[in-house]
């Protein structure tokens, strides 16, 4: 029998839905049709508050539906990892709902009730796997995710956009349905169970191979884009920057990162992954992917593929310190979810704001655009900062506490490496800030009177400040990376 408070958790996955008929009806009226989509975003941002306040008082109940498998029921519970998750959505989908009104009108976009419906379903898919109890509820959620984002990237209907669309399937269902789900059947088939927290003490006594199923995890949840299944997401990039920033910060590859968390933390566990050594496998693969990442950056000349690699190599920062299995790593890198995201998101929405008002997608022809959009790349370098792991941003902290745990892990190569690969971020992004505000623009070319509309500049400012803010008032996000370490480090014997 269900906790009646419990039922409270159902309105995560319920609301972004319910909104979906509000915006069939509200189809030729776009302002009704914002609006409820605000409506909506704002809604589950006061249940996500609501709570987490609960869970301050006490541990939540779990949600049971019913069983999917003998042992499995499609069950919900919210631990700290999960409340990360759900922040993350909840703070960024308001913002991004209003910054895609603005885009989309201003630049004239066709099948706007079909974006922002399937918008709603990748928020409600986010929050299933934020709030999912056992890996095949995660999974079944991760797959809903999948479908509905595929429209998104696919926007445009152009043979560009259904090519990446093609890619897009083909890495994430690819990944999920020929790795993640025999990983599955065989952990199911080894425990009797998939429950979070209480498959790991079964598997580490197996002898099967570790490194094959840490490696269906860690590559199957290719929206995690650990290299080489990192291909699709440059491709992604044709797409609306409202679906990038999605794809990016809100959702897409928050939920990669956050399912192979739970896979090597929940399900394998840090005993399983140390006894057979395989964390080091993935502490290599992920090392490997930020260097490579950063690298290719500097050699991009369209922004928004600059920042897909960006993207790549700050996922794998955070499974990094995770693989480390210690307390600073896990807080640094569970910590970095919820810090990188709006970082990101404010670059990418500066991205899209240059590509409505000034008609400029390549870094090359930014010379002195800084000065005539200067809100615009003053929280274009704010998000830098961030991404590159400065002060005063909540990105330096982060990656403060990732350098330090692979100090405490007795990896000072591994410091030295995310050192580097900060350093080929700087590389990148600084040049960019330099040719806005100080190279003379071009002979004969006019810049872009103003700064963008308010619609999209309100979002970004919004985002950039706030990662200042996290820079000053990290607590609230650092207890929950700290508790979720604690946690898991507790079960493992660590």
């Amino acid at each position: 029998m269900n906790d009646p408070s419990s039922l409270f958790m159902l309105l995560l996955v319920l609301i972004p839905l319910a909104v979906l008929p509000l915006l069939y009806l509200a189809r030729g009226n776009e302002n009704l049709r914002e609006n409820f989509s605000l409506f909506g975003s704002f809604f589950n941002l006061f249940v996500v508050i609501s709570l987490y306040g609960a869970s301050q008082r006490g541990a939540l109940p779990e949600l049971n539906l019913g069983y999917l498998l003998p042992n499995v029921p499609l069950s919900f519970q919210i631990d700290s990892l999960g409340f990360i998750l759900l922040l993350t959505a909840a703070f960024l989908w308001p913002l991004a709902t209003l910054y895609s009104a603005g885009y989309l009108r201003d630049h004239h976009e066709k099948n706007q009730t079909r974006f922002f419906s399937m918008f709603c379903v990748a928020i409600a898919a986010t929050n299933g796997v934020a709030i999912s109890s056992n890996l095949l509820t995660l999974y079944v959620f991760y797959e809903i995710l999948s479908l509905s984002t595929y429209p998104l990237v696919t926007h445009h209907q152009d043979a560009e956009a259904r090519s990446a669309g093609r890619r897009y399937l083909a890495f994430i269902m690819g990944g999920s349905v020929g790795l993640v789900l025999p990983a599955l059947i065989t952990v199911y088939v080894k425990a009797g169970n998939l429950t979070f927290g209480s498959v790991g003490l079964v598997l580490q006594q197996g002898g099967w191979s570790a490194a094959l199923i840490t490696l269906a995890f860690l590559y199957g949840f290719s929206k995690a884009a650990v290299m080489p299944m990192h291909a699709w997401l440059p491709g992604a990039m044709v797409a609306p920057t409202p679906v990038s920033s999605l794809l990016h910060a809100v959702a897409v590859v928050k939920v990669g990162v956050f399912s192979v968390i739970r896979s090597l933390c929940d399900v394998l566990g840090p005993a399983f992954l140390t006894e057979h050594h395989t964390r080091y496998l993935v502490t290599t693969l992920c090392t490997l992917t930020v260097v490579v990442s950063a690298a290719l950056m500097v050699s991009q000349d369209n922004l928004k593929r600059c920042l897909a690699f960006s993207t790549i190599g700050q996922l794998s920062y955070i499974l990094l310190a995770v693989s480390f299995f210690n307390k600073t790593g896990i807080t640094g890198g569970c910590a970095h979810i919820f810090m990188h995201a709006f970082g990101k998101i404010t670059l990418f929405f500066c991205a899209g704001a240059i590509a409505v008002h000034a008609h400029k997608k390549y870094i090359s022809q930014f010379d002195g655009l800084g000065r005539s959009m200067p809100w615009t790349f003053g929280a274009f370098t704010l998000g830098c900062l961030a991404i590159i792991g400065l002060p005063p941003t909540g990105g330096f902290l982060s990656k403060w506490l990732i350098v330090t745990a692979a100090l405490k892990a007795g990896m000072p190569l591994i410091a030295g490496f995310l050192l580097v690969s900060s350093l080929l971020k700087a590389w990148a992004f600084f040049p960019i800030i330099f040719r806005a505000f100080f190279a003379p623009a071009p002979k004969g070319e006019h810049l872009p009177e103003g700064d963008c509309g308010w619609l999209m500049r309100f979002p970004l400012l919004l985002t950039a400040t706030g990662s200042v803010v996290l820079f000053f008032f990290p607590d609230p996000i650092l207890r929950l990376a700290e508790a979720f370490a604690e946690q898991v480090l507790s079960r493992g014997g660590l």
